[in-house]
Protein backbone atom coordinates (compact mmCIF):
# COMPACT_ATOMS: atom_id res chain seq x y z
CA UNK A 1 0.00 0.00 0.00
CA UNK A 2 1.34 3.40 -0.97
CA UNK A 3 1.54 6.37 1.38
CA UNK A 4 -1.08 8.29 -0.56
CA UNK A 5 -3.55 5.43 -0.10
CA UNK A 6 -2.91 5.40 3.65
CA UNK A 7 -3.53 9.16 3.83
CA UNK A 8 -6.85 8.72 2.06
CA UNK A 9 -7.96 6.22 4.74
CA UNK A 10 -7.99 8.98 7.39
CA UNK A 11 -11.56 9.37 8.60
CA UNK A 12 -12.69 6.47 6.43
CA UNK A 13 -11.59 3.42 8.44
CA UNK A 14 -8.98 2.29 10.92
CA UNK A 15 -5.51 1.47 9.61
CA UNK A 16 -4.16 -1.94 10.60
CA UNK A 17 -0.51 -2.10 11.74
CA UNK A 18 1.35 -5.19 12.98
CA UNK A 19 4.99 -5.96 13.74
CA UNK A 20 7.09 -8.53 11.90
CA UNK A 21 10.79 -9.40 11.78
CA UNK A 22 10.93 -12.20 9.19
CA UNK A 23 9.72 -13.01 5.69
CA UNK A 24 7.32 -15.81 6.65
CA UNK A 25 5.40 -13.76 9.23
CA UNK A 26 5.36 -10.81 6.84
CA UNK A 27 3.95 -13.02 4.08
CA UNK A 28 1.05 -14.07 6.32
CA UNK A 29 0.29 -10.43 7.12
CA UNK A 30 0.58 -9.46 3.46
CA UNK A 31 -1.86 -12.20 2.47
CA UNK A 32 -4.26 -11.13 5.23
CA UNK A 33 -4.33 -7.58 3.87
CA UNK A 34 -2.66 -5.79 6.78
CA UNK A 35 -2.12 -2.14 5.81
CA UNK A 36 1.28 -1.56 7.41
CA UNK A 37 4.05 -3.68 8.91
CA UNK A 38 6.51 -2.25 11.44
CA UNK A 39 9.99 -3.72 11.60
CA UNK A 40 10.71 -2.54 15.12
CA UNK A 41 13.94 -2.38 17.08
CA UNK A 42 12.15 -4.61 19.59
CA UNK A 43 13.61 -7.41 17.47
CA UNK A 44 16.58 -7.02 19.80
CA UNK A 45 14.69 -8.73 22.62
CA UNK A 46 12.17 -10.77 20.61
CA UNK A 47 14.58 -12.28 18.07
CA UNK A 48 18.19 -11.53 18.95
CA UNK A 49 18.09 -12.18 22.69
CA UNK A 50 19.33 -8.76 23.82
CA UNK A 51 18.29 -7.32 27.17
CA UNK A 52 16.95 -4.14 25.55
CA UNK A 53 16.90 -2.23 22.27
CA UNK A 54 20.11 -0.32 22.96
CA UNK A 55 22.23 -3.07 21.39
CA UNK A 56 20.33 -3.15 18.09
CA UNK A 57 22.42 -1.87 15.17
CA UNK A 58 21.60 -0.50 11.73
CA UNK A 59 22.88 -3.74 10.26
CA UNK A 60 20.32 -5.66 12.35
CA UNK A 61 17.50 -3.38 11.17
CA UNK A 62 18.57 -3.56 7.54
CA UNK A 63 18.77 -7.35 7.54
CA UNK A 64 15.30 -7.79 9.03
CA UNK A 65 13.75 -5.03 6.92
CA UNK A 66 15.03 -6.83 3.82
CA UNK A 67 13.48 -10.07 5.05
CA UNK A 68 10.09 -8.46 5.71
CA UNK A 69 10.17 -6.69 2.33
CA UNK A 70 10.72 -10.02 0.59
CA UNK A 71 7.73 -11.53 2.36
CA UNK A 72 5.32 -8.61 2.01
CA UNK A 73 5.64 -7.00 -1.43
CA UNK A 74 2.18 -5.40 -1.28
CA UNK A 75 2.28 -3.97 2.24
CA UNK A 76 3.56 -0.59 3.41
CA UNK A 77 6.66 -1.29 5.53
CA UNK A 78 7.95 1.00 8.28
CA UNK A 79 11.57 0.58 9.35
CA UNK A 80 12.66 1.55 12.87
CA UNK A 81 15.77 3.70 13.26
CA UNK A 82 17.70 2.22 16.21
CA UNK A 83 19.34 4.22 18.98
CA UNK A 84 22.30 6.42 17.97
CA UNK A 85 21.44 6.11 14.27
CA UNK A 86 19.89 9.59 14.08
CA UNK A 87 21.97 11.64 16.52
CA UNK A 88 22.52 14.26 13.81
CA UNK A 89 20.52 15.30 10.77
CA UNK A 90 23.23 13.86 8.53
CA UNK A 91 23.13 10.50 10.34
CA UNK A 92 19.33 10.43 10.16
CA UNK A 93 19.22 11.10 6.42
CA UNK A 94 21.95 8.57 5.65
CA UNK A 95 20.46 5.78 7.76
CA UNK A 96 16.88 6.48 6.68
CA UNK A 97 17.99 6.03 3.08
CA UNK A 98 19.65 2.75 4.03
CA UNK A 99 16.33 1.45 5.41
CA UNK A 100 14.50 2.63 2.29
CA UNK A 101 17.06 0.84 0.15
CA UNK A 102 16.41 -2.29 2.24
CA UNK A 103 12.72 -2.20 1.32
CA UNK A 104 11.04 0.13 3.83
CA UNK A 105 8.56 2.73 2.59
CA UNK A 106 8.74 4.88 5.71
CA UNK A 107 10.96 5.20 8.78
CA UNK A 108 10.16 5.61 12.47
CA UNK A 109 12.25 7.32 15.12
CA UNK A 110 11.71 8.18 18.77
CA UNK A 111 12.55 11.25 20.79
CA UNK A 112 11.92 14.98 20.53
CA UNK A 113 14.14 15.89 17.58
CA UNK A 114 12.10 18.16 15.34
CA UNK A 115 15.12 19.13 13.24
CA UNK A 116 15.71 15.48 12.33
CA UNK A 117 12.05 14.86 11.49
CA UNK A 118 11.99 18.03 9.40
CA UNK A 119 15.06 16.95 7.45
CA UNK A 120 13.64 13.47 6.78
CA UNK A 121 10.33 14.90 5.57
CA UNK A 122 11.74 17.73 3.49
CA UNK A 123 14.80 16.11 1.91
CA UNK A 124 13.28 14.05 -0.90
CA UNK A 125 10.40 16.38 -1.88
CA UNK A 126 12.83 19.27 -2.27
CA UNK A 127 14.76 17.31 -4.90
CA UNK A 128 11.54 16.43 -6.75
CA UNK A 129 10.38 20.03 -6.70
CA UNK A 130 13.77 21.21 -7.94
CA UNK A 131 13.60 18.82 -10.88
CA UNK A 132 10.06 19.96 -11.66
CA UNK A 133 11.18 23.58 -11.58
CA UNK A 134 13.83 22.69 -14.16
CA UNK A 135 11.08 21.30 -16.38
CA UNK A 136 10.96 17.56 -15.68
CA UNK A 137 7.40 16.29 -16.20
CA UNK A 138 6.71 13.48 -13.72
CA UNK A 139 3.75 11.11 -13.97
CA UNK A 140 0.97 12.15 -11.57
CA UNK A 141 -2.42 10.88 -10.50
CA UNK A 142 -5.65 12.77 -11.06
CA UNK A 143 -5.38 14.15 -7.51
CA UNK A 144 -1.94 15.64 -8.27
CA UNK A 145 0.15 13.14 -6.30
CA UNK A 146 3.19 11.50 -7.85
CA UNK A 147 2.69 8.03 -9.32
CA UNK A 148 4.78 5.47 -7.42
CA UNK A 149 6.00 2.59 -9.58
CA UNK A 150 7.99 -0.59 -9.16
CA UNK A 151 11.59 -0.26 -10.24
CA UNK A 152 13.53 -3.12 -11.79
CA UNK A 153 14.41 -5.59 -9.05
CA UNK A 154 12.85 -3.50 -6.27
CA UNK A 155 10.73 -4.85 -3.43
CA UNK A 156 8.56 -1.75 -3.00
CA UNK A 157 6.91 0.95 -5.08
CA UNK A 158 9.27 3.85 -4.52
CA UNK A 159 10.15 5.03 -8.03
CA UNK A 160 8.73 8.18 -9.60
CA UNK A 161 8.65 8.14 -13.36
CA UNK A 162 8.36 10.10 -16.59
CA UNK A 163 6.55 7.49 -18.63
CA UNK A 164 9.22 5.06 -19.91
CA UNK A 165 12.05 7.57 -20.32
CA UNK A 166 12.65 8.92 -16.82
CA UNK A 167 16.43 9.05 -17.07
CA UNK A 168 16.32 10.68 -20.51
CA UNK A 169 13.84 13.33 -19.32
CA UNK A 170 15.89 14.19 -16.23
CA UNK A 171 19.15 14.21 -18.18
CA UNK A 172 17.69 16.49 -20.84
CA UNK A 173 16.70 19.10 -18.26
CA UNK A 174 19.99 18.84 -16.35
CA UNK A 175 21.92 19.20 -19.61
CA UNK A 176 19.95 22.33 -20.50
CA UNK A 177 20.60 23.72 -17.02
CA UNK A 178 24.34 23.12 -17.44
CA UNK A 179 24.23 24.97 -20.74
CA UNK A 180 22.21 27.88 -19.36
CA UNK A 181 24.64 28.33 -16.47
CA UNK A 182 27.63 27.99 -18.78
CA UNK A 183 29.08 25.13 -16.75
CA UNK A 184 31.98 23.54 -18.68
CA UNK A 185 31.46 19.97 -19.83
CA UNK A 186 33.49 17.33 -21.65
CA UNK A 187 31.60 15.18 -24.15
CA UNK A 188 32.42 11.90 -25.88
CA UNK A 189 34.83 11.11 -23.04
CA UNK A 190 33.68 8.29 -20.73
CA UNK A 191 35.49 7.69 -17.44
CA UNK A 192 37.57 4.53 -17.46
CA UNK A 193 39.08 4.76 -13.95
CA UNK A 194 38.65 6.77 -10.77
CA UNK A 195 41.71 8.41 -9.22
CA UNK A 196 42.32 8.28 -5.47
CA UNK A 197 44.74 9.83 -2.99
CA UNK A 198 46.89 8.07 -0.37
CA UNK A 199 43.92 7.75 2.00
CA UNK A 200 41.71 6.15 -0.67
CA UNK A 201 39.55 9.25 -1.21
CA UNK A 202 38.35 9.70 -4.79
CA UNK A 203 39.97 12.77 -6.37
CA UNK A 204 38.69 12.60 -9.94
CA UNK A 205 38.75 10.33 -12.98
CA UNK A 206 40.68 9.26 -16.05
CA UNK A 207 38.72 9.99 -19.24
CA UNK A 208 39.09 8.44 -22.70
CA UNK A 209 38.21 10.62 -25.68
CA UNK A 210 36.29 8.44 -28.16
CA UNK A 211 37.05 10.78 -31.06
CA UNK A 212 40.81 11.31 -30.59
CA UNK A 213 41.81 8.27 -28.55
CA UNK A 214 43.54 10.55 -26.03
CA UNK A 215 43.46 10.08 -22.26
CA UNK A 216 42.77 12.94 -19.86
CA UNK A 217 42.97 13.14 -16.05
CA UNK A 218 40.29 15.34 -14.47
CA UNK A 219 40.58 16.34 -10.81
CA UNK A 220 37.46 17.10 -8.79
CA UNK A 221 36.48 18.02 -5.24
CA UNK A 222 33.42 15.79 -5.61
CA UNK A 223 32.79 12.86 -7.95
CA UNK A 224 29.27 11.59 -8.67
CA UNK A 225 28.66 8.32 -10.49
CA UNK A 226 25.36 8.36 -12.40
CA UNK A 227 26.00 5.64 -14.95
CA UNK A 228 22.93 3.51 -14.42
CA UNK A 229 22.89 -0.26 -14.01
CA UNK A 230 23.73 -3.21 -16.25
CA UNK A 231 20.56 -3.72 -18.28
CA UNK A 232 22.45 -3.96 -21.57
CA UNK A 233 24.24 -7.08 -20.37
CA UNK A 234 20.86 -8.83 -20.91
CA UNK A 235 21.11 -11.08 -17.86
CA UNK A 236 18.98 -14.19 -18.52
CA UNK A 237 18.20 -12.77 -21.95
CA UNK A 238 15.59 -10.22 -20.86
CA UNK A 239 14.91 -7.21 -23.12
CA UNK A 240 15.64 -3.68 -21.93
CA UNK A 241 15.15 -0.04 -22.88
CA UNK A 242 18.35 0.92 -21.01
CA UNK A 243 20.83 3.02 -22.94
CA UNK A 244 23.77 1.24 -24.58
CA UNK A 245 26.15 2.41 -21.86
CA UNK A 246 24.26 0.49 -19.15
CA UNK A 247 26.90 -2.23 -18.84
CA UNK A 248 27.85 -1.88 -15.15
CA UNK A 249 30.85 0.35 -15.91
CA UNK A 250 30.06 2.67 -13.00
CA UNK A 251 29.75 -0.25 -10.60
CA UNK A 252 33.13 -1.56 -11.71
CA UNK A 253 34.74 1.87 -11.34
CA UNK A 254 33.42 2.17 -7.79
CA UNK A 255 34.50 -1.37 -6.93
CA UNK A 256 38.04 -0.79 -8.19
CA UNK A 257 38.19 2.42 -6.18
CA UNK A 258 37.40 0.50 -3.00
CA UNK A 259 33.61 0.83 -2.65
Amino acid sequence: MELGEIRRLKGVRNVTVLTAYDAQTAKIMDTAGIDMILVGDSLGMVVLGYEDTKQVTMEDMIRHTEAVARGAPSTHIVGDLPINSYDTVEDALRNARRLLDAGAHSVKLEGNKPEVVRALVEDAPSVMHWLEELGVVFDKRDDGEYVENWGGGTSARRMHSCRDYTGLEEFRELRDEFSARRIPSIEQSPAIELTTDASGRVTGAVLYNLETGAYQVVSAKATVLATGGFGRLHIRGFPTTNHYGATADGLVLAYRAGA
